[in-house]
């Protein structure tokens, strides 16, 4: 059930009893937020964030937690789970990764939130490439064999 907002009983954040002003009765408000949120690994455009359970995990009623990117949700992740990999973000920029646990009746902690900065994207370019345009590079990828399974490399140069 959601805090009151026009209490003010001086109980603040989450795990406070407060008085249901609806019903007389009291209701304990919503977990408290995952702990030791840290940044596992990044790329240009994917973070990896781990966790651990709220210290209230169990008597709270966890169901699960919700994974937001600059305020937005992006995914849900079941009360067992203590990591996330999130995708597409931009490349080169600063993003706020936050994490809340959720209970069963869909209440949700304040986020542990960490900032992640993506790792700029690098074109490498060919130093026999007209000195004056840089504006070539070279692609390496595997291509698949005739027999669908990965042979070779190719390296493809190409005007950007």
């Amino acid at each position: 059930m959601p805090r009151d907002q026009g209490a003010s009983d001086g109980c603040e954040g989450a795990g406070a009893t407060d008085v249901d002003s609806a019903t007389g009765g009291t209701s304990t408000t919503v977990l408290s937020p995952p702990a030791g949120l840290a940044v596992d690994g990044v790329t240009a455009v994917t973070a990896t964030v781990t966790w651990s359970p709220p210290p209230d995990a169990d008597e709270g009623g966890l169901d699960h937690y919700a994974v937001a990117v600059d305020g937005t949700k992006r995914a849900d992740a079941s009360r067992g789970t203590r990591r996330a990999a999130v995708a597409n973000l931009a490349p080169g920029t600063t993003h706020t990764i936050g994490v809340t646990a959720v209970d069963a009746a869909g209440e949700a902690s304040l986020p542990a939130t960490v900032a992640v900065t993506t790792a700029e994207v690098t074109t490498a370019v060919d130093p026999s490439a007209d000195p004056e345009s840089n504006s070539t590079a070279t692609d390496s990828t595997r291509r698949p064999g005739p027999s669908g399974g990965r042979q070779g490399t190719h390296t493809e140069r190409r005007d950007l």
